[in-house]
């Protein structure tokens, strides 16, 4: 590994249908070589090998409050894992709440548009 070489850390959650629990697992993101790795925190083991992601995933899709399909899994990443993602990521993270009332829902295709438009990214 390059020491110069970038690597964002988050807390991931995935919601296991069969037993129906939640597992948290900590990903890294590796953006020169646009790959993942994940660990089970609640065992400590590797749960996936250093993988590349699929071409549809960008660094950009890598925040907290984001959810992303990886490997048949919606995980969403909730918390960063270390203070350098926390660091690197806090200044340009940046969240506000719009609240649209009723008279506007018939336009609501174009303001989401809009927000689109100026560069802002939608979460749920």
């Amino acid at each position: 590994m390059e020491i110069n070489e970038r690597i964002l850390g988050f807390i991931a959650e995935w919601f296991d249908p069969h037993p129906q629990i939640v597992k948290k697992y900590l990903l890294k993101y590796y953006c020169e070589t646009c790959e993942v790795e994940m660990k089970d925190l609640s065992t400590n083991r590797k749960f996936l090998k250093k993988t590349k992601i699929p071409p549809s995933l960008k660094e950009a899709d890598f925040f907290v409050g984001a959810n992303i399909l990886l490997l048949s899994r919606d995980l969403k990443l909730i918390d960063y894992a270390d203070s350098v993602t926390r660091k690197l990521l806090d200044d340009v993270d940046e969240r506000a709440f719009c609240f649209l009332p009723p008279t506007l829902y018939d336009s609501m295709a174009d303001i989401v548009s809009m927000i689109e438009h100026a560069g802002f990214t939608l979460v749920d």
